[in-house]
């Protein structure tokens, strides 16, 4: 269809690391979750950066925290990674007040 292009042929076997990666895998079980009973219990966390293009106020790292059982998002923007600790324990004074845990 293409005047120039070079054909592509089909390959007589293929390799063991194709056959594989096309094998169908097992999906994860559902019932086996495991999931906090109280708040805090399990906290997600998560910090994103350095970004390349810091915010309006100067931030160059992005910090989360996500309470399993609650399901609320805490976002901090933060201008170094040093300040994490800080705003870890600014989050768990803030969560244990409102829920009494």
């Amino acid at each position: 269809m293409v005047k120039g292009f070079p054909l592509i042929e089909k390959p007589d076997s293929l390799c063991e690391g194709c056959i594989f990666g096309k094998q169908h895998r097992e999906t994860f079980q559902a019932g086996k979750l495991v999931r906090a009973k109280a708040p805090l219990g399990i906290v997600h966390s998560d910090l994103c950066g350095q970004m390349q293009t810091p915010s309006i106020g100067g931030s160059d790292y992005l910090l989360t925290f996500i309470d399993d059982y609650i399901r609320n998002t805490w976002v901090y923007l933060l201008k170094k990674k040093s300040e994490v600790f800080e705003h870890f324990r600014q989050y768990k004074a803030l969560v244990e007040k409102k829920s009494g845990h």
